[in-house]
């Protein structure tokens, strides 16, 4: 018989969880900036405002069988981060399906190429802005894809030398601190 050694299995399955969660929590740009919550009851959650039901997810992860030899200790781990990363992957397919319908929170945009201005300050325009508590916007994400996102970086400097585009964004934050004023308000008297 071959003898357990419950404390490394034990060990070993620690260190697999940690490698799976980074994995799952540290490679997708979107679900690592989701703050994870234990639901207790239910089946859905609320994403922008709108209702999401839980799908099951799965992914797949195999590692070779040798005969009599072991696994080295990074082939180990980099097994259960793939499979970490796969799941995120995954459940990022889902968010982006629920974020794409519109609400006040998110919505779809095609932006036109060459990338302008006007087309940037009109999406953040339609959609809620929050303010933080020293007072500045928190401005809503954006994702762009790599071409677009190189560009915009590139962009954004340059127009924000710009006095009239500064003008423009000091307006847009004016009429969302108003906008977030009267939320704020109105929550307040509910509660």
């Amino acid at each position: 018989m071959i003898p357990d050694f419950p404390n490394a299995r034990q060990a070993m399955f620690e260190i697999w969880s940690r490698a799976l969660f980074a994995g799952l929590n540290g490679t997708d740009p979107l679900m690592s900036e989701i703050p994870v919550r234990v639901q207790k009851e239910g089946n859905a959650a609320f994403v922008s405002g709108n209702e999401m039901e839980y799908k099951k997810l799965s992914v797949r992860s195999s590692f070779p069988m040798r005969d009599a030899e072991g696994m080295q200790l990074d082939e180990f781990l980099n097994n259960a981060f793939e499979l970490g990363a796969s799941l995120a992957r995954e459940q990022a397919k889902g968010m982006f399906k629920k974020l794409a319908e519109p609400s006040p929170h998110t919505m779809a945009v095609n932006f036109e190429r060459p990338l302008k201005f006007q087309q940037v300050l009109e999406t953040w325009g339609k959609m809620e802005m929050s303010f933080g508590d020293d007072g500045k916007p928190v401005w809503p994400t954006i994702f762009l894809g790599n071409d677009l996102h190189a560009e915009f970086r590139i962009k954004m400097p340059e127009w924000l030398k710009d006095p009239e585009f500064k003008r423009q964004i000091e307006e847009l934050i004016s009429r969302k601190r108003k906008e977030f004023d009267e939320r704020e308000a109105r929550r307040r008297l509910v509660e």
